[in-house]
Formats: C-alpha cells, sequence, structure tokens
C-alpha cells in the first residue's frame, strides 16, 4: 500500500506486503495438479503396459496347450490364464489406455476439416479405425466382463 499523506515525505513511498513471510509474489502452491485427466505420457505408457499384459496372455494361452487336457498341469496352467485374463480385465491401465492423446484428436480433427466431402471417408477411416477399433474391443471385454460375473 503506497500511502500519500505529506507529499516528498519518506511515509509516501511505503510498500506493505499482505501476505506470508517469505512468499513468493505472483506463485500459487496447489498440493496437487487439478486435473484429473492422464497426460499424453501417461496414455502412452498405459498402452505399452496394455499390450504387455495382453501378450502374457497369449504367451500363457500357449503354454496351456502344451499340457494334454485333463492333466493336472493343464489345469493349473488354465487356473493362472483365468486369473490372468480376469486381472486384465479389471486394470485400470486397459481405461486409460483407450483415451485419445491430444496429437490424435488434433490430426483426427484436422483431417476431417482439411478433406470435406468424399475423401473425409477415406483419410477419417485411417485416423477413425483406430477409436472404431477400440470401441470394439470395449464393447467385448464388457461382455467377457458380464459372463465372468454371471459366471461368480
Amino acid at each position: 500500500m503506497i500511502s500519500v499523506d505529506k507529499p516528498g515525505s519518506p511515509e509516501e513511498l511505503t510498500l506493505e506486503h499482505y501476505g506470508k513471510q517469505g512468499m513468493k509474489w505472483g506463485v500459487r502452491n496447489t498440493a496437487k495438479p487439478t486435473s484429473s485427466k492422464p497426460s499424453g505420457r501417461e496414455i502412452m505408457k498405459a498402452r505399452v503396459r496394455n499390450e504387455s499384459n495382453f501378450y502374457n496372455i497369449q504367451a500363457q494361452r500357449y503354454k496351456v496347450g502344451d499340457h494334454p487336457r485333463g492333466s493336472s498341469q493343464r489345469t493349473a496352467q488354465e487356473a493362472k490364464l483365468n486369473a490372468m485374463k480376469a486381472a486384465f480385465l479389471t486394470n485400470p491401465d486397459r481405461a486409460t489406455a483407450l483415451r485419445l492423446t491430444t496429437g490424435e484428436k488434433w490430426v483426427a480433427a484436422t483431417l476431417a476439416l482439411a478433406l470435406p466431402g468424399p475423401g473425409t471417408v477415406g483419410a477419417g477411416a485411417a485416423v477413425g479405425t483406430r477409436v472404431v477399433m477400440r470401441k470394439m474391443v470395449e464393447k467385448d471385454i464388457r461382455k467377457r466382463q458380464q459372463a465372468v460375473k454371471r459366471k461368480s
């Protein structure tokens, strides 16, 4: 606060600060970032982990096929496979991996705007295929989750 009691007096140029000692001007400290959306880097990492889990399930399927039907080893491998599938379906990385990064959204929007008319279908198909496939996979996963819940 600048006082204007007497012009030319030293009190005229006093600056008062109403805050905490050591507080920086214009800096707001927050405990956590306010955005709950995953960043592009987090989405990409979730996709890598999701793909890794998927390949582990595929490898486990081959291990099950290595043992003869009805054997105790095959039963144990099948139980492990079922546990891996259940963990895959309930993994929160799966939902994060299905999200689009900002760059992917930008490319889809740019192609949709830049190529109006019949060309949009072809260009949009290249970008939109991934989105459509994700939705199909997500629908299939939901059906499998419901089937697993019905069995238990």
